[in-house]
């Protein structure tokens, strides 16, 4: 997988976590339920394994109270640390 990707699930998945345990006080299995999702599905997507979609983030942040712009608001307002890829 490609660095870039992996830091974004990665990214993904640590605003998840942040959300569901400061905002919403749920442990994953709750979230999980809530949104019609396997436990072990929301704990991938946390660590960054694996992919949610659109759709099924939206699900998420349903449960969560949150709306899919609130949730990508940190990655828009963060800025970048480095350029853009330079070609070789």
């Amino acid at each position: 997988m490609d660095r870039e990707v992996s830091r974004f699930y990665r990214a993904v998945g640590d605003r998840l976590r942040e959300l569901r345990t400061t905002k919403a006080g749920l442990t994953q299995e709750r979230l999980a339920l809530a949104a019609g999702y396997d436990p072990s599905f929301v704990s991938r997507v946390e660590r960054g394994r694996t992919a949610a979609s659109l759709h099924t983030l939206a699900s998420l942040c349903g449960s969560l109270g949150v709306s899919l712009a609130d949730f990508f608001r940190p990655f828009h307002e963060t800025p970048r640390l480095r350029g853009p890829r330079k070609r070789r």
